[in-house]
């Protein structure tokens, strides 16, 4: 999945310049978590358990060290070790590089392995 917003990152570079997608809107590559299909991820690529992990709230632009548990393809668990507090995940998709989740405020995080 990374490897395809790889893909697509020099178009959104040069999207004044004539680049553009079939739906000519502009791609943001942590949305496109949202539309990923959970049964296609190989959860063996998947590091599972505990990590401490940098992880960025995208809409507050606010990154801090997060300890994480990874289930299969999702996220159980989150601790804000910056903020000493226990982040509420709602939803969440990962796969071998990262892991994308919504807290229960509503914001969107992102992070990698």
């Amino acid at each position: 999945m990374k490897k395809l917003i790889l893909l697509f990152l020099p178009c959104l570079m040069l999207a004044g310049a004539g680049c553009s997608s079939s739906s000519d809107s502009t791609y943001d590559s942590y949305d496109s978590y949202d539309s990923y299909d959970s049964y296609d991820v190989d959860t063996s690529n998947i590091p599972q358990g505990s990590s401490t992990v940098l992880g960025c709230d995208l809409d507050d632009e606010y990154c801090a060290s997060l300890d994480v548990y990874v289930e299969g393809d999702e996220v159980s668990n989150v601790f804000d070790n910056d903020k000493f507090e226990y982040v509420s995940v709602d939803y969440s998709i990962c796969d071998e590089l990262g892991c994308a989740f919504d807290d229960w405020y509503g914001h969107q995080w992102y992070f990698e392995f």
